[in-house]
């Protein structure tokens, strides 16, 4: 029988260590040690990162093994290897490196691929073109280039875009042309909806008919109209609404005998006419908005699908003629469709030369569904003959749906009967914690324990994050989701504390623009404090998560301002350097004296020796008149033979040299220097390309420049930003967390229910009501499921606040109620 195992790691559980251990146990459990046997085991990760980090561990381990240390001695005595085996097996994964199978699902399916290229009809020399927007871009403009030959096809997306997407302007083709690649990735599945229009016209017209002759019998029966109340009915307001308007009338809302006034009572055969015609309208407006609710939110958007099983087409030919695999998703979907065919899977393990026995499964809350199933047969077939299925995961940090993951896979996977050659599968909790501070691991059992209640979750949270007209089983469904993602979470520390640990949370009221600007106050404040206790440490002591990569900016920008060195997960942009900035605005007012505004930003830059330090010393010179112009003239004048040349570069340098800038590159103006060197780097570019023009070298940058970027090393000393989702399985001694205002990610009008095109727009049958409710409660799982990676990456101290805007509830409101449910305690900024 084969042997399915699930291992629950939650944050700093030690997982890596888990999987590499396993892969140790099937390196003996195979016995004799051959370049064939290794290639029977298949680890699989997610990133290159992850893969590299496994192999490097796998291969420490045989090390220790085989060198005979202490950890070896724990190692071999856990794995049952001896040093001699450990010797032999690190013989042949140094010999036959390539065959050492730790590698990332995308690759694994890719080479699947490759094996089976023949029977796909396509070239195993392919390359892959992970750019797909572009050709998307190509294909897009083609088949404009040919609007009289595909004109119907034009014509119905349009339809579709300016008529039902209510999506408009006077130029639609860029607003078409993102509505269609957004809906490009889902297109493969689609298929046409029979939807009758005429049906749709007739009963609106059966309808809009049926409320004429209402309103004509109200208008020429005076007693009718004189006995409906106006306090409860307009005739002339309903007159203009539009037909979907009426059910929000109070006419609507009362009975037809309701509306009538007791006195004077009407004559009893005009009562009766007047209810016969109501309840006549009534029953046509909703045959009327039944046939809406059913039909609308398709014919919306089927306009788009044409087009785009055409653009489909198109790139699949592009493709085939360039030879080229069109990204993951393409690769993907071809392999799942050849595996399923069961003599194929014959094939796949002559091109590995070796028939696959164990497989490791990393992060497999990750997972896409077409992923799973693409692979699933080999798995089947792995444990039918007493191989082994090794997975690992955290519902609570699945933070990948975006990108397909799926992590209800991992609960159903792992469901006895799913596969029937496995007698029972194996569930294991690893319950410590071997990253954070004994305090901080009390803290994320406390914060999260609330999940944990039945009562609380499917009640007051549920409620909280959900809002209370969801719908009910979508509310339950999402309930019963939180409450088994953090079953297990609580842990034990299993580190002995080194000190007391930092855990603050802050409490912020008022708009955005007000929450910011207390937040960077206080933020900027603690960050001080940290660094300078942390200073000199090799590394990143100090990492600062958010959300998005603007806020990630917005922090960079705080942070450089203030001196402090900045490493970002993307390149920063120029615009982010006071000194670069401020260099700018000097050449701007060389070129224009009379420009004040510039002459203003140069001085606030804190660049000339011996001036104003920030904005409020500036602001005392400015009033005080012309306290610096004889040390500006005297800079304007070391600088004349080189404005005169118009030599943007030798310019700017000299001015770097006038304002003394290079010692201070090296110390209080260190942050900087790079952004200075990117600066110099791309005006010689623009010398060279354009010639020695200060003035279109100063339009250059008017138009864009500053968004150029600059690259940092990650190794040095500086402070990490970056997002949660580049910190998952990072961790860092400090994390700050300066934003929690996170609302879930925008529900996408347009969406794919049981394979059509669907417009998530109102009037909706319960159905898909129901739909747009799951969606949006997937989403709000995901917020908070971020919200536990972003403060598990935490060892030594962390600093939390919580932006309580007006408005709609973000996350941090719902981080607020967990707070008040525990009693733990917070500081509120004012």
């Amino acid at each position: 029988m084969g042997e399915l195992l699930h291992i629950k790691a939650s944050a700093g559980a030690g997982k890596t260590y888990q999987l590499s251990l396993r892969y140790l146990k099937l390196l003996k459990r195979l016995r004799y040690p051959s370049a064939q046997n290794l290639r029977r085991i298949v680890a699989i990760t997610f990133t290159n990162k992850a893969a590299e980090e496994m192999k490097e561990r796998v291969l420490r381990f045989l090390k220790e093994i085989a060198l005979d240390t202490a950890h070896g001695r724990k190692l071999a005595e856990e794995t049952s290897l001896t040093p001699e085996e450990a010797q032999k097996w690190i013989e042949v994964i140094i010999t036959h490196y390539s065959d050492f199978q730790i590698r990332t699902i995308d690759s694994l399916l890719f080479s699947i691929l490759k094996a089976l290229s023949f029977e796909l009809d396509f070239k195993p020399e392919a390359d892959v073109l992970f750019e797909v927007r572009k050709v998307f871009e190509l294909i897009f403009d083609l088949l404009l280039s040919e609007l009289e030959e595909e004109k119907a096809l034009w014509l119905a997306a349009l339809e579709s875009y300016f008529n039902h997407d209510e999506r408009g302007g006077f130029y639609p083709e860029p607003g078409l042309r993102n509505r269609l690649w957004g809906l490009f990735p889902k297109s493969k599945s689609l298929s046409p909806k029979k939807i009758d229009a005429e049906r749709l016209k007739a009963k609106e017209a059966a309808a809009k008919q049926a409320l004429k002759e209402l309103l004509e019998f109200i208008e020429d029966t005076e007693p009718v109209e004189k006995a409906l109340k106006k306090n409860l009915f307009s005739l002339n307001s309903l007159k203009r609404c539009s037909l979907a308007d009426v059910r929000r009338r109070s006419l609507w809302k009362k009975k037809p005998e309701e509306c009538l006034k007791k006195r004077p009572p009407l004559d009893p055969a005009l009562k009766s006419l007047f209810i016969e015609r109501f309840e006549r309208f009534k029953e046509c407006f909703l045959d009327w908005h039944k046939a809406q609710e059913e039909e609308m939110p398709f014919l919306r958007v089927a306009g788009y699908l044409p087009l785009l099983k055409r653009i489909e087409e198109k790139m699949e030919d592009y493709a085939k003629r360039e030879g080229v695999v069109l990204g993951s998703e393409h690769w993907t979907r071809l392999v799942l469709e050849k595996l399923r065919e069961g003599e194929i899977i014959p094939l796949v393990y002559a091109h590995f030369a070796a028939r696959f026995a164990h497989f490791l499964f990393d992060e497999f809350q990750d997972t896409s569904r077409a992923q799973w199933e693409a692979l699933k047969p080999l798995f089947e077939d792995a444990l039918a003959v007493e191989g082994s299925l090794f997975l690992v995961g955290d519902v609570k940090q699945a933070i990948y749906r975006w990108r397909g993951g799926d992590w209800g896979l991992l609960e159903e996977v792992v469901q006895e009967g799913h596969f029937p050659m496995v007698e029972a599968p194996q569930i294991q909790v690893l319950t410590y914690n071997f990253r954070s501070h004994p305090e901080l691991v009390k803290f994320f059992n406390q914060i999260f324990a609330p999940l944990t209640s039945p009562a609380f979750v499917s009640t007051t949270f549920t409620e909280e994050v959900l809002g209370k007209k969801a719908h009910p089983k979508v509310k339950k469904e999402f309930g019963e989701n939180l409450l088994l993602a953090f079953k297990d979470h609580e842990q034990k520390p299993a580190q002995a504390p080194t000190g007391p640990a930092v855990i603050k949370i802050y409490e912020v009221q008022g708009t955005k623009d007000e929450t910011r600007e207390k937040i960077q106050e206080v933020f900027l404040k603690e960050v001080e404090a940290e660094w300078r206790k942390r200073k000199g440490t090799q590394g990143t002591p100090l990492a600062v998560l958010v959300r998005k990569h603007e806020e990630a900016e917005e922090v960079s920008s705080w942070l450089l301002r203030e001196g402090f060195p900045v490493v970002t997960e993307n390149a920063l942009r120029l615009r982010c350097s006071r000194v670069v900035k401020g260099l700018l605005s000097f050449l701007r007012y060389l070129q224009h004296p009379e420009d004040h505004v510039s002459l203003y930003g140069f001085l606030a830059s804190g660049l000339l020796p011996q001036g104003p330090r920030d904005e409020r010393e500036l602001v005392q010179v400015w009033r005080q008149g012309e306290r610096y112009q004889q040390v500006i003239q005297e800079i304007r004048k070391g600088l004349r033979p080189f404005t005169n040349r118009r030599a943007p570069y030798e310019l700017l340098q000299q001015l770097i040299r006038a304002l003394e800038l290079p010692p201070r590159l090296e110390t209080d103006l260190s942050a900087h220097r790079p952004f200075v060197e990117r600066l110099l780097e791309l005006t010689h570019l623009f010398e060279i390309e354009e010639g020695p023009s200060l003035s279109k070298f100063l339009s250059f940058w008017e138009e864009g420049g500053l968004e150029e970027q600059v690259s940092l090393p990650e190794h040095v000393s500086a402070i990490r930003v970056l997002t949660v989702h580049k910190a998952k399985g990072l961790e860092f001694p400090v994390v700050f967390i300066p934003f929690t205002d996170w609302y879930p990610a925008s529900l996408a009008p347009v969406e794919v229910y049981e394979g059509q095109l669907v417009h998530l727009k109102e009037p909706l049958s319960e159905e898909l009501q129901k739909l747009r409710d799951e969606i949006r409660a997937e989403e709000c799982q995901e917020a908070l499921n971020l919200f536990y990676v972003a403060i598990t990456r935490a060892r030594e101290a962390l600093y939390l606040f919580l932006n309580l805007s007006k408005g709609r509830k973000p996350l941090s409101k719902w981080v607020k109620t967990l707070i008040e449910e525990t009693g733990l305690c917070t500081t509120e900024l004012n």
